[in-house]
């Protein structure tokens, strides 16, 4: 099963748009670094104009991490595929 989440990175991060780096970079680096997701679990993530929305991949591992306890606290939408 494979999830996606969107952050309204927006609302959460005045900064958002760092200068020099593509939009897809960003994107990772921020669900890596700031939202503490560890790699083997981002499928994709990238920024849209809702927000950054991230794929996550191998849900029934994660339900008990606290970064995605994080996750559900800050998004707005959630939906399987």
């Amino acid at each position: 099963m494979k999830l996606y989440y969107l952050v309204p990175i927006m609302e959460l991060d005045s900064n958002w748009m760092m200068r020099g780096y593509s939009h897809e970079f960003y994107a990772l680096e921020y669900s890596k670094q700031i939202l503490n997701i560890p790699l083997k679990y981002i499928e994709d993530a990238y920024l849209c104009e809702q927000g950054l929305k991230i794929n996550l991949n191998d849900f029934e591992n994660i339900l008990e991490e606290e970064w995605y306890t994080k996750l559900i606290c800050l998004s707005k939408y959630k939906s399987t595929s």
